[in-house]
C-alpha cells in the first residue's frame, strides 16, 4: 500500500509540475491583437511647416544659380484651372514660401510698398508673360516666385518655382500636396 501511495504522490506530483512548466512556458502572441481603443489619426501637418519645406526644397535645387542678393518677388499662387484667380490660400503660399527665402538670406522685395507696382487690388500680385520684363524693371527682379493649386477632393496640390526673369528660366520647382482640413478649405473658399 506504501508502494501504491508512493506512486500516486509521484503521479501527483509530475502532474503538478506539467501544470506549473505549462503556466510559465513562453506564450506565442495572438496573431490579431485586440485594440481597445480607436486608432489615432495623424493631425494634418502645420501649413506654415509645409511651405517652408517646400521652399527648403527650392533652396536646395537653387545651388548657386541665383545669387541671394539679387531680388525675388513674390506672386500670387493662383487656381490652375484659371491662372487670372487666386484665393487668401494662394496669398498666403506665396507669403510664406518668400518668408522662408527672407530666411535663409535672399532679398525678396516687398511688391506692395511700392508705387509703380503691378497689383489687383483684392486680388494679389499677378505675374502675367507679357509683364515679367515691365516687373523686372520697375522692380530689378531677378527671379519670380511663383506657382499654381489645383482643388481635388480631399487634397489640394501645390506646385512652386523659382523663374529666372530675364530669360523665363525655371530654376527650381517644386511639388507637394495637404489634407484638404477646414482652415485650408475657408482660405481657398475666400474670394478672389
Amino acid at each position: 500500500m506504501s508502494r501504491l501511495n508512493n506512486s500516486l504522490r509521484l503521479l501527483g506530483l509530475a502532474g503538478l509540475s506539467l501544470i506549473g512548466g505549462a503556466c510559465t512556458a513562453p506564450h506565442a502572441p495572438d496573431p490579431y491583437p485586440l485594440i481597445s481603443q480607436p486608432m489615432e489619426t495623424r493631425p494634418h501637418p502645420d501649413l506654415v511647416e509645409s511651405a517652408y519645406k517646400a521652399a527648403d526644397a527650392m533652396l536646395a535645387n537653387l545651388g548657386e544659380r541665383l545669387d541671394p542678393l539679387g531680388s525675388l518677388v513674390p506672386a500670387s499662387f493662383v487656381n490652375q484651372d484659371n491662372l487670372d484667380q487666386t484665393s487668401a490660400f494662394g496669398r498666403l503660399m506665396a507669403r510664406q514660401i518668400s518668408s522662408r527665402f527672407a530666411q535663409r538670406g535672399f532679398g525678396v522685395t516687398e511688391v506692395k510698398l511700392r508705387k509703380n507696382l503691378f497689383v489687383r487690388k483684392d486680388s494679389g500680385e499677378f505675374i502675367l508673360s507679357r509683364d515679367l520684363q515691365e516687373i523686372q524693371g520697375k522692380n530689378r527682379a531677378h527671379a519670380i516666385l511663383a506657382g499654381t493649386y489645383t482643388v481635388a477632393e480631399n487634397r489640394v496640390y501645390i506646385s512652386a518655382q523659382v523663374i529666372r526673369v530675364v530669360d523665363r528660366t525655371t530654376l527650381a520647382s517644386t511639388d507637394f500636396s495637404l489634407a484638404l482640413n477646414p482652415d485650408i478649405r475657408l482660405l481657398l473658399s475666400s474670394p478672389n
